[in-house]
């Protein structure tokens, strides 16, 4: 009976000790990965920032080239593969043509189309996307072709990055063969026949005030700190949160709460082959004697 309590007892006290002992111990390791918004918004803007560069631009930036180096002379239609893809298949070639659609969302493909006959594009390894805005545009790309079969569950999720109503998708029905490139290389070229300004809204626009001139904001800033006000001039360079207008000699610059991948595409392209223009409404701050304007809503003419 002895023998029996003290085995007992010593069987409780190396259990109490484990217990102990696995108490003390971290329950997790610490990770070394940032997780709070801060690190993952930076995260962001640099993936944009590399997204939205060309790598070159030139002839006074009536073109941009994003991917790696175009490389081929030559051209080939794009009717010369529709009539016999078979002989392309697998093949690296560079074709012109005008963008016709492209990815609402973030710019990941492109549809091209010259001499009657349609490519569908996307991007090798996502090294870059294609500026949402520029519909219309004649394009010089680079890559490897293919005729593929595409199921009806990948055209319907294309027509929806495209836009398309809910009945053009419901519309889609069935497989459908399509010519396609994985593009390495694409130069967006302005086109050369003149074409309508277009705009884009940022935010809501039914707060707008009275303009007020850019010069008398920036000679005296301190009067319009805690005002709603309205400002405008040409943009003259950008980044990823904010971009800096001029009007009349005077700068200032306009920055946002989040990243602006669309807007930092049209300054990048669309500003580089014409002006650009910002209209913002919001408000100015002053932070150790830099004047910044803080944007609530905003439109870009182009």
């Amino acid at each position: 009976m002895f023998r029996r309590l003290m085995t007992c007892a010593l069987i409780a006290a190396f259990t109490s000790l484990c217990v102990s002992a696995q108490d003390s111990r971290p329950t997790s390791k610490p990770s070394s990965r940032p997780t709070s918004k801060a690190s993952k918004t930076a995260n962001t803007k640099k993936w944009l920032d590399k997204m939205a560069t060309p790598i070159k631009v030139g002839q006074n930036g009536r073109w941009a080239e994003y991917g790696s180096a175009i490389k081929m002379k030559a051209q080939t239609s794009l009717k010369a593969i529709a009539n016999k893809p078979e002989d392309f298949k697998g093949k690296v070639v560079l074709l012109r043509g005008k963008i016709n659609s492209i990815c609402v969302k973030k710019g990941c493909w492109l549809r091209m189309e010259d001499s009657g006959e349609e490519l569908f594009v996307k991007f090798k390894d996502y090294a870059f996307f294609a500026p949402r805005h520029l519909a219309g545009h004649d394009v010089l790309l680079e890559g490897v072709v293919s005729h593929d079969v595409v199921k009806e569950a990948e055209r319907r999720h294309m027509a929806e990055d495209a836009g398309k109503s809910k009945e053009e998708i419901a519309a889609i029905k069935g497989d459908k063969t399509e010519l396609r490139m994985m593009a390495r290389s694409m130069r967006i070229i302005e086109p050369t026949a003149p074409r309508k300004a277009q705009m884009v809204m940022i935010g809501d626009h039914n707060n707008r005030k009275k303009m007020t001139p850019l010069t008398d904001v920036v000679k005296d800033p301190k009067k319009y700190v805690g005002q709603d006000i309205d400002i405008s001039g040409q943009i003259v360079s950008a980044k990823a949160r904010e971009f800096e207008i001029e009007s009349q000699g005077k700068r200032l610059t306009l920055t946002f709460s989040d990243p602006l991948p669309d807007l930092r595409l049209v300054v990048m392209l669309k500003a580089a082959t014409r002006p650009a223009y910002a209209r913002a409404f919001g408000q100015i701050h002053i932070k150790d004697g830099v004047v910044t304007f803080a944007v609530k809503t905003a439109s870009v003419v182009y």
